[in-house]
């Protein structure tokens, strides 16, 4: 074992047997539990970092094909819980933005053009009331 590690295991052991204000031993002879001090400690993996293209379009991915994204997560070898993740932002975002679906954007173009010809019928409207109210006070 590393001369370090060693030190600092012991260090360790030293403080859990030391009791503090209130407090029994924390490691006894007759715990119902064992902390093995000794054996090496894996470290968890570290953090993988994916650019903004690649989240982009593994997002891209689930939304256009439909797959689940346990599915897409899979074929593209990331957690499915990040891509969850990425797939929750991306929809908060475009929802912040006001960006509209497919079906919404065609009713508003269609009710865009309905304005417009009641504009239009409304005007005609005016227009033939003026005219009609100087022809009938002459």
């Amino acid at each position: 074992m590393d001369h370090a590690l060693e030190t600092s295991t012991e260090r360790l052991r030293d403080h859990l047997r030391r009791p503090h204000a209130g407090q029994r031993n924390h490691l006894t002879e007759d715990a119902a539990y064992t902390v093995n001090l000794t054996d090496p400690v894996e470290m968890p993996e570290k953090r993988k970092k994916y650019d903004r293209e690649f989240r982009e379009g593994a997002v891209r991915i689930v939304e256009e094909t439909g797959k689940p994204i346990a599915a897409v997560a899979r074929d593209l070898g990331v957690h499915e819980g990040t891509l969850g993740n990425w797939v929750a932002r991306a929809r908060e975002a475009r929802e912040g933005r006001g960006e509209l679906t497919r079906d919404d954007l065609e009713e508003l173009k269609r009710l865009r053009r309905e304005v417009a010809e009641l504009r239009m019928e409304r005007d005609v409207l005016k227009r033939s009331v003026v005219l009609w109210v100087k022809e009938a006070t002459k």
